[in-house]
């Protein structure tokens, strides 16, 4: 009879343990409790497309989908860093995300664009597609280090994978720990060389806008709006250096409005980095549609 109480209650737990990482994989924003996700924060109702404009439908549950739905900090939120230090610079922003920094000198540019991407195929429960490669040019899937497996760095050099883990462990407090090590070791350099590059002509919300090496940068096309004309506006997110509050620029040309005409050629000047000679990349929407 104990036996058999035993067998049942770890089948409650395992079942208790599989409904909860259900729940957290299925929520929009799995960083925020729910209260915190509020509907009325969302970026598509924070921003209003301008007269003769309407926002480009796109496919429900694809990462432009999600990236309309991103929640918001309240109006007048200062740029902060990971210290929480108030920086200079804030008349560039037009809204900043509610997405935690952490306390690392970590979440910069293309970090935040690869935090994003995680966060997004954790709240479709696609996780298990998650990679980028590191600067060296390794592979380092989140599923490797999800089963146990950990990255073997010796100077700054990854010498290959070994068992540190005791146990696999898919939860999304590890997810978040393996971000940090994403972030350490990649950056615009790796992902301008392992994205595919899109056209001007055929950019969208969700692309990137990427100047890759060292120093690089990278900016995140959030929205788009159109016109009868067939002209588009978008909506621009950044993080920066040094980690600090992912945030909506503002265009310093264009009547101070957060939507930027990109154009079809030509260089694109932002509050923050001037792109002479502007490339866009996609990250790998194939990924979204398994």
């Amino acid at each position: 009879m104990i036996r058999w109480f035993w067998i049942a209650s770890g089948c409650m737990l395992w079942f208790l343990g599989s409904a909860h990482r259900s729940a957290e994989a299925g929520r929009l924003h799995p960083w925020l409790s729910p209260k915190k996700a509020a509907k009325k924060t969302q970026l598509r109702y924070r921003f209003s497309v301008p007269r003769g404009y309407r926002r480009v439908r796109v496919k429900r549950g694809s990462f432009a989908w999600w990236l309309r739905r991103l929640p918001m900090a309240s109006k007048g939120t200062p740029i902060r860093d990971y210290r929480g230090r108030r920086l200079a610079g804030q008349s560039r922003r037009a809204g900043v995300v509610r997405l935690d920094v952490g306390r690392y000198n970590l979440q910069q540019c293309a970090d935040s664009v690869m935090r994003l991407w995680g966060e997004y195929l954790w709240s479709r429960g696609l996780q298990r597609y998650y990679q980028f490669r590191l600067t060296s040019g390794h592979r380092n899937p989140w599923k490797r280090w999800a089963r146990g497996d950990r990255l073997k760095i010796v100077r700054g050099r990854m010498r290959g994978w070994r068992r540190r883990a005791r146990r696999p462990n898919a939860s999304y407090r590890s997810f978040r720990k393996y971000l940090r090590v994403v972030m350490m070791y990649s950056g615009t350099a790796s992902l301008s060389r392992e994205l595919r590059r899109v056209p001007r002509r055929r950019i969208q919300a969700g692309d990137l806008l990427m100047q890759g090496g060292y120093p690089g940068h990278v900016i995140l096309l959030l929205d788009e709006a159109r016109n009868a004309k067939g002209e588009s506006l978008f909506l621009l997110g950044q993080g920066l250096m040094p980690a600090q509050s992912f945030h909506v620029l503002r265009s310093s040309q264009q009547r101070r409005s957060p939507w930027f005409h990109l154009g079809r050629s030509g260089r694109i000047l932002t509050p923050s980095w001037d792109f002479p000679h502007p490339k866009f990349y996609r990250l790998p929407h194939r990924s979204s549609t398994r």
